[in-house]
This record gives structure tokens, sequence and C-alpha cells, in this order.
């Protein structure tokens, strides 16, 4: 199950680094593993962001867990976490489980940049293929994966809930 902002369930952003049409021009961010000390401002990103979230325990255990790739983008000025990204890798293979930008934060091209990081570090472990689900409605999301390269390759019915909907399933071939 994936739990996209800019993903399936909500917080999406495009990819946007010049504070164009209006947006403030993007923060400077540091993207950091995701370690304990972060696990409850994360879960935070990701309440903020998803109808159903997870919540800080799933992020405690990837911590623990060396199949999962997890990221936090924190404001390098104000210390605030702001995004996050999540991937679950297993052999050749990983599933995108998570990515969300808050509010606040949005079109200024962090979701991007942890979407680049997730990627270039899953390729370092060998990973081949990636796959992910997003809400069909989230165009911005789904805008934001097209660009990374990743193309729509089928559908699950009534996937989402709160509300009801269909998710679009997407791959990327690294």
């Amino acid at each position: 199950m994936e739990k996209n902002a800019a993903d399936g369930k909500g917080c999406g952003e495009s990819a946007n680094r010049d504070g164009a049409q209006g947006n403030p021009p993007a923060p400077s961010v540091l993207l950091t593993p995701l370690t304990p000390a972060l696990a409850g401002a994360v879960s935070r990103v990701e309440a903020a962001c998803l109808p159903e979230p997870w919540g800080e325990p799933a992020f405690l255990s990837m911590c623990r867990d060396g199949n999962y790739l997890c990221l936090a983008a924190v404001d390098k000025e104000s210390g605030e976490v702001c995004g996050f990204g999540a991937a679950l890798a297993v052999l050749d293979t990983a599933d995108i489980t998570g990515l969300a930008v808050l509010p606040s934060y949005r079109r200024r091209g962090i979701a991007s940049l942890l979407l680049s990081a997730l990627t270039e570090g899953l390729a370092a472990r060998g990973i081949k293929v990636l796959h992910l689900e997003v809400r069909e409605s989230n165009a911005s999301a789904r805008a934001l994966y097209e660009k990374a390269g990743f193309s729509v390759d089928g559908r699950r019915k009534n996937y989402y809930r709160r509300p009801q909907e269909d998710a679009i399933l997407m791959t990327k071939i690294l």
C-alpha cells in the first residue's frame, strides 16, 4: 500500500524550484536518513498530508528495517521537517511507499528532490524497477512522477478510501 502525498493520497507538488507563479523560493533543505529522533516529526508531516496516516510506530519500524530507504527533508533555516520519502526494497524492485511535503513548503521542488534522492539511493542498492500507486485525482503528483520517468501501467479499482478512489499504478525502470 502506498502512502504518497505527492503520492497517491494528498500532498502533491510539482517540481517548481524557482518560486514561479507567486510561490516562495525553495528553502535550503537537507535530505537526511530517517532516524528514530525524526520519526515523530515525519509522522506529523504524514498526518498533515494524508487522510489515513500510518503513524510514528510505522516510521520507527522503518528505521530498524534495512529493506526501507526513508529520507526526511529538513529546512536548514528553521530545522523543521518539511517532507519525507520512503521506499521498500525487495530483491531488485522497490515500492515508493510514501512521499509527502507540508502544504506551506509545496511547489518549491522538495518532492522532486526527495524522489530523485530515493531513486538514486535505491539504484545504488541494485534496484532495477520502481513501483508506486497514486490517487487518480492527484494530478500534481502524477505529473511529478511522469516528469521523473514513471509511466502508467495499471489501475487498482477503489484502492483508496476517504474518499474512495482508484489508484493509478506507475513504474520506472532504472
